[in-house]
């Protein structure tokens, strides 16, 4: 009856891997007359909430809403002010958005439908938004994500054909502590099963544009990649540590075509002055000042050195031979002179 209700409650000590963790998971609430209450929270070793998600779901005829409580959200230990009246309804003409409103300190995510229509197109804006509000809190040593994210994504006919436009601006993007710069992303798929893509990486002495469209319907691609400028300093963090000490840049021009599994990469990749230490080899090499070459039957070095730590060199002359980039063979030639890679 209306003064009964179904409790619920479910804890979870920890949920961890190499890179990851949560502590105190905890989810709890009541059911009851169509609604779902949730309170959803993590906490850390000293019971200090790190995460809230607090609200209510409820159903009435063919439209499920959702909303959350004026205090139930917490990120990252921060309490976020909750947008009055917020809520978001699922709807079988479409999803419909009413002031879902996050705010924290300067930083807003916003979801606001046009109308009150379920066919409306939906506005996603977002303002200041630190990664780290996330990946900090979920981390086990070193931030995995950094950087301040603005910008807005329009969803139109959500429940057709949907089509977005998305343009995004994150500044001083980190991965693992080394700093890459500023990306601006500019997507959409105003023409059918088609991605319009426009990502440029500028900032910290790097300048790097990726421009073209990627096809759904038949996974192909026709992209250009220019990379005037990119330290390695800025990649190292994408080798999960395996490479330290990173020093030079590359450049490159390439012609990324065909489909995922049959791609074509045509251009050159030139390393400048780069040096860098291999974790596992705990060696050092360096004046790397020679180019790789990217063609229709694979990959080509001529004349490719490597220096140790003692300047002793390694030489590479011959191919990789591959036509879609999961198939391999060799023709390679090496040649070392009391070259130390251990």
């Amino acid at each position: 009856n209306q003064n009964e209700a179904l409790l619920y409650s479910l804890n979870v000590d920890a949920l961890k891997s190499e890179s990851f963790q949560l502590q105190k998971i905890d989810l709890n609430g009541d059911i009851t007359n169509n609604v779902i209450n949730y309170n959803v929270s993590t906490k850390d070793a000293k019971d200090a909430t790190q995460f809230l998600v607090a609200g209510n779901l409820k159903t009435l005829n063919d439209i499920t809403e959702i909303s959350l409580n004026p205090n139930g959200l917490v990120l990252n230990y921060d309490q976020w002010q909750v947008g009055e009246g917020n809520l978001i309804q699922l709807r079988k003409d479409g999803i419909v958005a009413h002031n879902f409103s996050l705010m924290n300190n300067g930083s807003q995510i916003l979801l606001q439908s046009e109308s009150e229509k379920g066919t409306s197109p939906l506005n996603i804006t977002i303002k200041d938004f630190k990664i780290e509000t996330i990946t900090s809190a979920i981390q086990k040593d070193t931030l995995l994500a950094g950087g301040k994210i603005d910008g807005n994504v329009l969803l139109k006919n959500l429940t057709g054909n949907a089509t977005f436009t998305a343009d995004l601006n994150i500044e001083d993007f980190s991965f693992k502590k080394d700093t890459i710069g500023n990306i601006s992303i500019k997507v959409d798929n105003e023409t059918a099963n088609t991605l319009d893509a426009h990502v440029a990486i500028t900032g910290d002495g790097n300048q790097v544009n990726l421009d073209g469209i990627y096809k759904t319907d038949n996974s192909t691609f026709d992209m250009t990649l220019d990379i005037e400028k990119l330290n390695m300093k800025a990649i190292q963090g994408f080798t999960m540590g395996n490479i330290t000490e990173s020093t030079g840049f590359l450049t490159g021009d390439f012609k990324i075509t065909g489909s995922t599994k049959q791609p074509s990469v045509i251009g050159e990749l030139q390393f400048n002055e780069v040096g860098f230490k291999v974790k596992q080899l705990a060696s050092k090499f360096k004046s790397i000042n020679d180019k790789i070459s990217f063609t229709n039957t694979g990959i080509g070095f001529n004349n490719f050195s490597i220096s140790d730590a003692e300047d002793n060199l390694l030489t590479v002359n011959g191919r990789v031979l591959t036509t879609n980039y999961s198939d391999f063979g060799f023709d390679l030639k090496i040649k070392a002179d009391n070259f130390k890679a251990l």
